[in-house]
């Protein structure tokens, strides 16, 4: 059996997505870490340029390296504008590029735009959900695959926790909160779109909760966003086959609560790994759901693989568009 390619890997930014990827990586025989690139505002003593075989000193050195097969865009590091330029750049010199859904929340014709350029160049955009290889999404995608539920009726996810005002008020960490509630609220409609019918989502309501406490940067607004909540219906109103969801995130409350998904259908639902139904006798019974375990490692076999053969990866970029279509539709929402 002949040996398997090493596929060379340029890390573009080593922010915390970055530096997550880099070293899941290096721990990778199939692949080499060739070199790593951060901009100079973003730079530190604690860059982990020592883990690839050479750092760069610009990124033109590793969008057009040779050796370099895959480039790792960490967008929240470089910022959007830059992040795409990059990606851009990447695909011209026939890289593949994994690059987070940050870079295209505000403006998701510029994912339309890169991926259209990715495959008139045969090349592949990798967007690293790697909650779709985690527990709770695979065990309940393959509970509602069974149809245990009947017609699905009702979706709703809460998510409540209390960021203490020390972490609040660090501005080295201002940033990096703000980006972790874009991340987990993408991955939260990422799931809802999941686990709903394929018909559009309508909105109906929408909120965005407001810290009340003050940053003290001097050119920043002491208002920012902690949470969100949508009200979403897929359907007609009209129609008995609605499905009503709603989805709600919340970084800033007194009463910590998580509800994971919760699913109500004709025959069922379903809740904290719990099949509910009733019986002929009209008693309410609970069956315990088996899940699988959790492994991000496929994720990264993945991707190994669609390069190596050319193969789809598992997340369709359809699906990809779908959220970020729902992320603006929201925003427009709240702005009407």
């Amino acid at each position: 059996m002949s040996e398997l390619q090493t596929i060379g890997i340029g890390f573009l930014g080593l922010g915390e997505e970055g530096r997550f990827h880099l070293e899941r990586f290096r721990l990778r025989t199939d692949c080499r870490c060739e070199t790593a690139w951060t901009p100079s505002a973003s730079r530190n003593d604690n860059a982990d340029t020592h883990l690839v075989a050479y750092p760069s000193q610009s990124f033109a050195n590793i969008t057009s390296e040779p050796k370099i097969q895959l480039a790792i865009i960490d967008a929240e590091s470089l910022g959007n504008n830059l992040a795409l330029e990059v990606a851009t750049d990447c695909l011209m010199h026939g890289q593949h590029v994994m690059l987070g859904f940050q870079a295209f929340q505000n403006q998701p014709n510029q994912f339309a735009s890169l991926r259209h350029l990715a495959e008139s160049l045969g090349r592949q955009i990798f967007i690293p959900l790697l909650h779709r290889w985690e527990s709770p999404y695979l065990g309940l995608r393959t509970f509602l695959e069974k149809r245990l539920l009947g017609q699905l009726r009702g979706i709703r996810r809460i998510s409540r926790q209390f960021v203490p005002p020390a972490l609040v008020g660090n501005r080295n960490l201002v940033c990096t909160f703000q980006q972790s509630i874009d991340r987990l609220w993408f991955q939260m409609l990422d799931e809802l779109l999941t686990f709903a019918p394929e018909s559009d989502p309508v909105i109906e309501t929408t909120q965005e909760f407001l810290s009340k406490r003050v940053i003290t940067e001097s050119d920043t607004s002491p208002r920012r966003v902690t949470g969100r909540r949508v009200d979403v219906n897929f359907g007609s109103l009209e129609s008995e086959q609605t499905v009503l969801a709603q989805v709600e995130l919340c970084r800033d409350s007194f009463v910590p609560l998580e509800t994971g998904w919760i699913l109500e259908g004709t025959d069922g639902g379903y809740f904290d790994r719990k099949w509910y139904r009733s019986t002929p006798q009209f008693e309410l019974v609970d069956v315990p759901v088996e899940f699988p375990q959790s492994n991000q490692d496929g994720f990264y076999d993945a991707v190994m693989t669609s390069i190596r053969h050319g193969t789809p990866f598992p997340i369709p970029l359809d699906s990809v568009q779908r959220v970020l279509n729902l992320w603006q539709s929201i925003e427009r929402f709240q702005l009407s």
